[in-house]
């Protein structure tokens, strides 16, 4: 009985804790600003990646993406003409597929 006190004594002091951070930052008006690289920098190192996945042989797209590149460009396709991915201004939905099966396929 005295642990489950002693347990939802701290769970209220760090609950506690973290509302005054949160309402000090939010008192301040502060916002942490991210940084990001030049866009024209990411844009080329993200196209260079792309194509090289686009224009590998097989053997390459099986150890990057773990599957060959003709159902890599099927699965692609069905993704887009049933609407479950969509092209944004950022990223293309064969570029959405690539990064999902290489961040799954190397876990």
């Amino acid at each position: 009985m005295m642990l489950v006190v002693q347990a939802a004594t701290l769970i209220a002091m760090i609950q506690e804790r973290v509302m005054f951070m949160h309402r000090r930052v939010v008192d301040r008006g502060e916002r942490h600003v991210m940084c990001y690289a030049p866009m024209l920098m990411r844009e080329q190192e993200r196209i260079a990646n792309l194509n090289y996945i686009y224009n590998c042989n097989d053997t390459e797209a099986l150890w990057m993406i773990r599957m060959k590149r003709a159902p890599f460009a099927r699965l692609s396709e069905t993704f887009r003409s049933r609407g479950l991915l969509q092209d944004s201004i950022h990223t293309s939905v064969e570029e959405q597929v690539a990064m999902f099966l290489h961040v799954v396929g190397h876990n």
